[in-house]
């Protein structure tokens, strides 16, 4: 900063004194606040020359061109902004002379000067500035920012928590994060920021909201009450395998998933409760044997009446017709079989063989 100066006075009058000087001094200026600011402080520092009227110091007639130093000068004041244009300046200046006789006395200290300011300054042009953030181009490494965002010295946008996603586009401005996630942190390193992981301190995923899920059924594990369901089984909201009839049997392991039945028996009824499963049971309405696939046993009395049946049963010869005899024996033997419902009755003959068996299928 230059500045000149130019005081009249008048030759000393009772220890008064007054004379023309004219200063002229180059300065290093610091504001403490953006151009933009309304009111800035700033300080100056550093040094001039200070030119007197030479007639002054004219001696014998002849006139001599005083020339003293201003060293240091300094000061400081305050800058009002009116508009872009003008500012309203208040400033003190002091100026130490290089020499200690101007007022006419030498005590072997230099003289000083203090300044009192208060003027108008205005600006003659307006650097560009394409993008209106207060940063001319000039000194502008982000010309194309947008309109209202906020921008650094260097007229680029402000990255508050340094993590290369600028404030007005990350999502977490304080807080650092990947350029993919917007700003925002990932502790657990699931693809899922912080601020939308339900689960932020376990890996997790993306459509269970960052949560885990052990078991893979689809349900998080801190909302799942089954979190060792097998795999591939069929859940509820709960993480639990359905049990449609409600047996204590999953539907996967249930051979009856709709009729509540019994555990061992694969969660199939017994509704003859001889230990064979309803499906599998030849007379489900009878108690019978697991060996003879759910039917009673025949009674060894009518093993022994089958058995003598059998042998007078007779068919023609070389023919596979029954002799007239036989039938009375065969309706014996019908009588025998209605106690025994899930039987049948299988015949063989030959020429000298005949044999009768009792089949429970």
């Amino acid at each position: 900063m230059g500045t000149t100066g130019e005081a009249g006075f008048i030759e000393d009058q009772v220890n008064r004194f007054r004379i023309k000087m004219t200063t002229g001094s180059l300065h290093l200026r610091f504001h403490f606040t953006k151009p933009e600011a309304a009111i800035r402080p700033f300080l100056f520092a550093g040094a001039g020359i200070i030119v007197w009227d030479r007639n002054i110091w004219a001696q014998n007639g002849d006139v001599i061109n005083r020339y003293d130093y201003a060293l240091p000068s300094f000061g400081g004041g305050l800058n009002f902004r009116l508009s872009e244009s003008f500012n309203l300046v208040v400033q003190e200046t002091f100026m130490l002379s290089s020499e200690d006789d101007v007022d006419r006395q030498v005590n072997q200290n230099n003289d000083g000067f203090l300044f009192h300011t208060v003027g108008l300054t205005f600006n003659l042009g307006k650097n560009k500035d394409s993008d209106d953030d207060g940063v001319s181009d000039k000194k502008d490494n982000c010309p194309n920012t947008p309109k209202g965002v906020k921008v650094d010295a260097s007229g680029c946008p402000v990255d508050t928590d340094n993590d290369g996603v600028v404030d007005y586009i990350d999502d977490c401005p304080t807080a650092a994060g990947p350029q993919h996630l917007k700003g925002c942190p990932d502790r657990d390193g699931d693809g899922i920021s912080d601020k939308d992981d339900l689960c932020p301190d376990a890996k997790g995923l993306v459509n269970l909201k960052g949560c885990p899920d052990e078991d893979g059924d689809g349900v998080a594990d801190n909302n799942d009450k089954c979190p060792e369901t097998k795999k591939g089984y069929k859940v509820d909201a709960n993480g639990c395998p359905f049990d449609n009839d409600g047996d204590g049997l999953v539907n996967e392991e249930d051979m009856c998933p709709d009729v509540p039945g019994v555990v061992a028996l694969k969660g199939c009824p017994d509704s003859d409760g001889d230990g064979v499963a309803d499906y599998e049971d030849r007379c489900p309405t009878i108690k019978g044997t697991i060996a003879n696939k759910g039917c009673p046993e025949i009674a060894k009395e009518d093993v022994k009446k089958i058995t003598q049946i059998a042998s007078s049963i007779y068919f023609e010869s070389n023919s596979d017709k029954l002799k007239p005899a036989s039938l009375i024996q065969l309706d014996a033997l019908v009588g025998i079989l209605k106690k025994y419902d899930a039987a049948n009755l299988s015949i063989e003959g030959g020429i000298l063989i005949i044999r009768v068996m009792m089949l429970i299928i």
